[in-house]
């Protein structure tokens, strides 16, 4: 069976609860994020629409963000794609903090 690859992106923010370095792919951070709201980016398709007020593990190139550690328990917004079924990556050019 094929798997089809839909281009998705959603825009959200949360709170990022743990940080810890990738078990499955070398090079990437783990984030665990507490999902306050999410919303559709404008021209792709929102694949995230499942997770409102739940934890969220995405993925970000550990080099991509040397200062992530001060984001701890802080309320960001970022735009997150999913890759496939159990993974979900963050373009780490659209990590904010939300004061």
């Amino acid at each position: 069976k094929i798997m089809q690859i839909i281009e998705n992106w959603a825009e959200v923010s949360g709170t990022i609860t743990s940080i810890q370095k990738s078990k499955k792919i070398d090079a990437f951070l783990e984030l665990a994020v507490n999902i306050h709201s999410e919303k559709y980016v404008k021209g792709f398709k929102n694949l995230l629409t499942d997770f409102k007020a739940k934890t969220l593990t995405v993925l970000v190139r550990e080099s991509h963000v040397p200062n992530i550690k001060a984001l701890l328990n802080k309320k960001v917004q970022f735009s997150v794609r999913k890759a496939n079924l159990i993974s979900y990556f963050m373009d780490e050019k659209s990590l904010k903090e939300i004061k």
